[in-house]
């Protein structure tokens, strides 16, 4: 199983032969590769300079392939591996560099998500008939397995402090948004005259955002939306989709609603928007924000190599590439601003890094 390599010059969604996903992340997936269209955005308003940083490979013992897909306020990382024999697994690597592997049962291919600051996991998994399911772990190893009433895929994307979990769910070829609260009970939602809508993060208030497709005119058109606790909608905007949403209600996120390179947003709780990109690439895509308002992603260069990038609040964008890369991507930054995530080598092998920009 090879990287899925993320594109930032093809098709404005993500789509793979299993579900539909506007949320850009490397995985180990029996999917197809994820792609993203570039968009337009406004001039270039930060300066990117070379990062000092130390990282660290964090594959799970035994491992042939991995990735790390989130990583939580006291250091804990998640992600999947391959082993020789089977997988993907999951696994949480602890704060002093312990492994756990598990899978929930019947799970041919487990892929943790996102992880609070309790321990507790959510992800999907799948099984023998090729149909995605959700789950939450807790703390202590106890996994509990979720499906929305009449569901055919489930696909978590978000958990936040007190357990609450967001994601989507399919009928038929239709996307539909979902919360579980900590106690088991699932309730659905829909912005008005929407489909395929996506969840991206939900925040410790409740507050979800993501962003969801509708035909106007005739055009099928994305909009970014932020749902608040009391179920209240507020449209971000045309071709915006966020990626996160912090305890501040700050949200960051990509926007492609004009001609020009793909750039990222932050849009403070008032609603105030700044646009960003790190100059001179062909893309910028924003994956996660921590509860500090610092920002990590992507971005492709000239040479359509694809980098990892850390924006802090003031503005100033940092490159970085863990060493021996061939293509990095960030996926998790903890409130400490250790960073983790994914990269690819020449010989077309995934790892797990785990580290921090100076």
């Amino acid at each position: 199983m090879q990287i899925k390599r993320v594109s930032y010059s093809s098709v404005n969604v993500l789509r793979s032969s299993h579900f539909s996903r506007r949320g850009p992340r490397f995985g180990l997936s029996r999917a197809g590769l994820f792609s993203l269209s570039t968009g337009a955005l406004a001039a270039l308003l930060a300066m990117a300079v070379p990062a000092h940083a130390a990282f660290s490979v964090i594959d799970p013992p035994g491992s042939t392939n991995a990735t790390a897909a989130s990583i939580n306020s006291v250091g804990v990382v998640i992600g999947s591996y391959l082993d020789t024999t089977s997988g993907p697994h999951g696994y949480v690597r602890s704060a002093e560099g312990a492994y756990t592997s598990f899978d929930p049962a019947r799970s041919i291919e487990t892929e943790p998500v996102s992880i609070n600051a309790d321990g507790t996991i959510a992800g999907y998994y799948f099984d023998s008939g090729s149909a995605s399911h959700g789950f939450v772990r807790d703390a202590n190893g106890n996994i509990t397995t979720f499906d929305p009433t009449g569901s055919t895929m489930t696909v978590p994307t978000g958990i936040n402090a007190s357990g609450v979990i967001t994601g989507f769910y399919m009928t038929g070829n239709a996307d539909h948004p979902f919360i579980r609260t900590a106690s088991g009970e699932i309730s659905t939602f829909e912005p008005s005259h929407s489909f395929d809508s996506i969840p991206a993060s939900i925040n410790g208030a409740g507050i979800v955002v993501g962003s969801y497709e509708q035909v106007t005119s005739g055009t099928t058109v994305s909009y970014g939306f932020e749902r608040m606790a009391n179920g209240k909608f507020v449209n971000l905007g045309l071709s915006e989709f966020p990626a996160a949403i912090n305890s501040n209600g700050v949200i960051a996120g990509n926007s492609m609603n004009s001609p020009g390179p793909q750039q990222g947003f932050i849009r403070t709780a008032a609603g105030q928007v700044t646009l960003f990109s790190v100059p001179g690439s062909g893309g910028t895509l924003v994956v996660q924000m921590n509860a500090g308002g610092t920002v990590v992603g992507g971005y492709t260069d000239s040479n359509q190599q694809q980098h990892g990038f850390q924006r802090t609040p003031d503005g100033t964008v940092k490159s970085f590439d863990p060493t021996g890369n061939l293509l990095t991507q960030p996926n998790g930054i903890s409130g400490k601003g250790m960073i983790c995530g994914t990269f690819s080598t020449a010989e077309g092998i995934q790892h797990a890094f785990l580290g921090q920009v100076q």
